[in-house]
Protein backbone atom coordinates (compact mmCIF):
# COMPACT_ATOMS: atom_id res chain seq x y z
CA UNK A 1 0.00 0.00 0.00
CA UNK A 2 0.84 3.40 -1.09
CA UNK A 3 1.40 6.57 1.54
CA UNK A 4 -0.82 9.10 0.27
CA UNK A 5 1.20 13.03 0.79
CA UNK A 6 0.18 15.87 -0.32
CA UNK A 7 2.14 17.42 -3.36
CA UNK A 8 3.28 19.95 -1.77
CA UNK A 9 5.07 17.30 0.84
CA UNK A 10 5.80 15.83 -2.62
CA UNK A 11 7.94 18.46 -4.10
CA UNK A 12 9.97 18.71 -0.52
CA UNK A 13 10.96 15.32 -0.52
CA UNK A 14 12.13 15.62 -4.10
CA UNK A 15 13.79 19.22 -2.83
CA UNK A 16 15.30 17.20 0.14
CA UNK A 17 16.76 14.39 -2.13
CA UNK A 18 18.58 16.99 -4.19
CA UNK A 19 20.09 18.20 -0.85
CA UNK A 20 21.55 14.93 0.00
CA UNK A 21 22.37 13.89 -3.38
CA UNK A 22 24.61 17.05 -3.29
CA UNK A 23 25.42 16.35 -0.07
CA UNK A 24 26.41 12.77 -0.76
CA UNK A 25 29.09 13.98 -3.27
CA UNK A 26 31.01 16.06 -0.61
CA UNK A 27 29.39 18.84 -1.36
CA UNK A 28 27.77 20.89 1.85
CA UNK A 29 24.04 22.34 0.79
CA UNK A 30 21.66 24.19 2.71
CA UNK A 31 20.87 22.66 6.13
CA UNK A 32 17.03 23.51 6.57
CA UNK A 33 15.22 20.61 5.60
CA UNK A 34 11.95 21.12 3.04
CA UNK A 35 9.60 18.58 5.06
CA UNK A 36 10.25 20.36 8.56
CA UNK A 37 9.76 23.91 6.96
CA UNK A 38 5.78 22.22 5.83
CA UNK A 39 5.72 21.20 9.71
CA UNK A 40 3.48 23.85 10.81
CA UNK A 41 2.44 22.18 13.73
CA UNK A 42 5.67 20.39 14.97
CA UNK A 43 4.18 17.20 14.83
CA UNK A 44 5.86 15.76 11.76
CA UNK A 45 2.07 14.41 11.03
CA UNK A 46 2.53 14.84 7.39
CA UNK A 47 6.05 14.33 6.81
CA UNK A 48 6.21 11.30 4.34
CA UNK A 49 9.35 10.17 6.39
CA UNK A 50 7.32 9.88 9.67
CA UNK A 51 4.64 8.00 8.03
CA UNK A 52 7.13 5.91 6.62
CA UNK A 53 8.99 4.96 9.83
CA UNK A 54 6.11 5.59 12.01
CA UNK A 55 8.47 7.88 14.37
CA UNK A 56 8.68 11.62 14.78
CA UNK A 57 11.68 14.17 14.21
CA UNK A 58 13.40 11.86 11.09
CA UNK A 59 13.95 8.93 13.87
CA UNK A 60 14.46 5.69 12.11
CA UNK A 61 16.70 7.62 9.53
CA UNK A 62 20.41 7.59 8.73
CA UNK A 63 19.97 11.74 9.66
CA UNK A 64 21.50 10.83 12.93
CA UNK A 65 24.64 9.27 12.07
CA UNK A 66 25.10 12.13 9.69
CA UNK A 67 24.63 15.09 11.68
CA UNK A 68 27.11 13.77 14.99
CA UNK A 69 29.64 13.70 11.64
CA UNK A 70 30.80 10.13 11.40
CA UNK A 71 31.24 10.16 7.79
CA UNK A 72 29.42 13.15 6.11
CA UNK A 73 29.52 11.21 2.64
CA UNK A 74 28.89 7.88 4.14
CA UNK A 75 25.83 8.55 5.82
CA UNK A 76 24.62 11.02 3.17
CA UNK A 77 24.70 8.44 0.55
CA UNK A 78 22.45 6.18 3.53
CA UNK A 79 20.46 9.18 3.62
CA UNK A 80 19.85 9.94 0.52
CA UNK A 81 19.22 6.08 -0.63
CA UNK A 82 16.59 6.05 2.26
CA UNK A 83 14.71 9.03 0.96
CA UNK A 84 14.49 7.29 -2.47
CA UNK A 85 13.07 4.19 -0.50
CA UNK A 86 10.22 6.83 0.88
CA UNK A 87 9.68 8.27 -1.95
CA UNK A 88 9.25 4.76 -4.02
CA UNK A 89 6.15 4.33 -1.22
CA UNK A 90 5.05 7.65 -1.48
CA UNK A 91 1.77 8.96 -4.12
CA UNK A 92 0.22 12.01 -4.28
CA UNK A 93 -3.29 12.46 -2.65
CA UNK A 94 -5.78 13.15 -5.87
CA UNK A 95 -7.95 16.50 -5.05
CA UNK A 96 -11.67 16.05 -4.21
Amino acid sequence: MKIEISKENWDALNESIIIWATRARGVEFKRDCPLCRLDTEGDCSACPIALFTGKTGCHGTPYFDWEDGLDDTFYAKKELRFLKKVREACVVKKSS
